[in-house]
């Protein structure tokens, strides 16, 4: 038990074991129990009462010390794991942003290849455009002739059955001057 028993700075057993009173003992007792155990129980001097409490809150300090270096040391600990929970989420954070990026640079770039294939399309529907227009033109122009050209065959056939009508009738209808009608006649 001796091995037990703290000494004070000056060597002294503290009062508390001289009275068979543990740290722990003295540390959880209420100060108004201390006190009226200390006065009627011990019947003890005021000064040695004095020391009891000096004793007693030298115990709480040390506790109250004691559980503030754990609390924070807790505190730290849980910093430190913050820190690399964070860490871990901005490398990750970074990967997803470097992915991101390639996407969108990628996209950038698939864009780019569009648009260029889509002028040059245009240019080319452009260039279609003209040659088609040219070549509706021209196919309405070929078009055009072609029925002046029937008109003409047709007309060259009028002018073919009038010299026949004419010849069967004797007469000359080709060129109406009205020379070659009476006026009571029409013209066929």
């Amino acid at each position: 038990m001796d091995s037990q028993i703290p000494s004070t700075s000056s060597g002294e057993i503290p009062i508390n074991f001289q009275w068979g009173i543990t740290d722990e003992e003295l540390k959880e007792t209420n100060i108004e129990e201390l006190n009226v155990h200390l006065k009627l129980g011990f019947g003890l001097p005021e000064e040695q009462i004095e020391q009891f409490k000096i004793r007693r809150r030298l115990l709480k300090g040390r506790k109250y010390s004691a559980d503030t270096k754990a609390r924070r040391q807790a505190e730290a600990d849980q910093v430190v794991e913050d820190i690399a929970v964070l860490d871990a989420d901005i490398t990750q954070l970074n990967q997803d942003n470097a992915a991101l990026i390639d996407h969108l640079e990628n996209c950038n770039e698939r864009k780019r290849k569009l648009l260029v294939a889509l002028m040059d399309k245009r240019d080319m529907m452009k260039l279609h455009l003209q040659t088609i227009d040219k070549a509706e033109l021209r196919a309405t122009q070929a078009a055009k002739l072609e029925i002046i050209n029937e008109c003409l065959t047709k007309c060259q056939g009028i002018s073919d059955w009038q010299e026949k009508l004419s010849e069967l009738t004797g007469r000359n209808n080709s060129v109406h001057d009205g020379s070659a009608f009476d006026d009571d006649d029409e013209p066929p």
